[in-house]
């Protein structure tokens, strides 16, 4: 058979001549057919034929639902929208298909309860933690009260130390006393972090709204460090001339022009205007109050309108420096003469007590 006749036969007839094997013998037939194979069974080829058409099935993709945190403690989104996490297991996996599903798998796993178990053992840290009460702010507004008498007083730091200790011995009946616990350490830190802080936001309220005040500093020596208070005065309806430290400062150099620089960046700093400062005042160096360089000239640069404004005890003192050259003998002759004569007698020294309660209870005589 020509392979040219195949268009004359049947489907029948082809698959018949496609099952002729190439060495079986036919009579006359000279040519044979090559096998046609196939990776079907008969019977696979039959369900193939009776399933006809394939359908292809859709597929939806699960988000994150923030919802299932709230059944889920310990499930939080993961780094994207298809995933999760565990943060007891410290995890990810998908639920791309599964949804909640999976989340409920990953619960039922060994890995999962047995870390649910351990995490249920372990304290939390805010264990560690006293929580909050009335008890403790009051102990807490005890220590405050205590640091700031003591910087009120100048009370070294040092004094802090014992404090703690004597009031619960001297107050056993208070719970506060007892809890009390306020060493050097502490006390420094509440008055760097808690005291100065608030005191200076009470000096920048008073002196809102361009309410006018002066400025006084003075240097003083720290080993090879120079250190400057700045001290603000202003007036106060409700109590009156209130004098407050705002700022303390070290510096190298003591010109004029690097004193002046220095305060007027503290009051910028502090969000003061230099045009609101009405008097200056320091000791009497010509430093500070030099007609042609000094911080006074410097200032007034700025500000006309401020007013110097010397020490009175320098002024004082001068004064009586100037009264003894018009005396026409030493006073401190006379006053070394007078400690000699009364530092090495006891007798004598009781007759000066009891002239000097007479002259009390008397009143001078003149």
């Amino acid at each position: 058979m020509d392979l040219s006749d195949m268009s004359d036969l049947s489907d029948d007839e082809i698959d018949w001549v496609g099952q002729i094997s190439v060495d079986e013998d036919y009579g006359e037939q000279e040519n044979t057919f090559p096998v046609f194979e196939t990776n079907y069974s008969n019977q696979e080829e039959a369900e193939v034929e009776e399933a006809g058409p394939s359908v292809k099935k859709t597929k939806w993709n699960v988000k994150f639902n923030n919802e299932w945190s709230k059944t889920y403690s310990w499930i939080v989104r993961g780094k994207d929208i298809s995933q999760a996490k565990c943060t007891v297991c410290e995890s990810q996996f998908t639920i791309n298909h599964g949804g909640e599903n999976d989340i409920i798998k990953h619960m039922k796993t060994e890995k999962h309860k047995k870390n649910m178990t351990k995490g249920s053992q372990e304290k939390k840290i805010d264990n560690f933690f006293s929580k909050n009460n009335l008890d403790t702010d009051l102990t807490a507004q005890a220590e405050c009260a205590f640091v700031f008498h003591s910087i009120k007083h100048a009370h070294s730091y040092l004094s802090a130390d014992c404090a703690g200790k004597l009031f619960s011995r001297i107050f056993q009946d208070s719970k506060i006393a007892k809890s009390y616990s306020c060493g050097r350490t502490k006390a420094t830190k509440l008055v760097t972090n808690i005291l100065g802080p608030e005191s200076k936001h009470i000096i920048l309220n008073d002196l809102a709204n361009n309410q006018p005040f002066c400025i006084a500093t003075d240097a003083s020596n720290k080993g090879n460090v120079k250190t400057f208070p700045l001290v603000v005065r202003y007036f106060k309806k409700e109590i009156g001339v209130c004098t407050k430290l705002l700022k303390f400062y070290s510096a190298i150099s003591e010109k004029s022009e690097a004193i002046a620089n220095s305060l007027v960046e503290s009051l910028t700093e502090a969000g003061l205007n230099i045009l609101n400062v009405t008097a200056y005042c320091a000791d009497n160096a010509s430093v500070n109050f030099g007609k042609k360089q000094s911080v006074i000239t410097e200032l007034n640069k700025l500000n006309q309108n401020i007013v110097p404004v010397g020490c009175v005890c320098h002024i004082i003192h001068n004064a009586g420096k100037h009264g003894q050259g018009a005396l026409k003998y030493d006073v401190e002759s006379i006053v070394i003469k007078c400690y000699n004569e009364f530092s090495s007698s006891t007798k004598k020294v009781n007759e000066l007590k009891d002239f000097l309660f007479f002259v009390k209870k008397n009143g001078p005589i003149y």
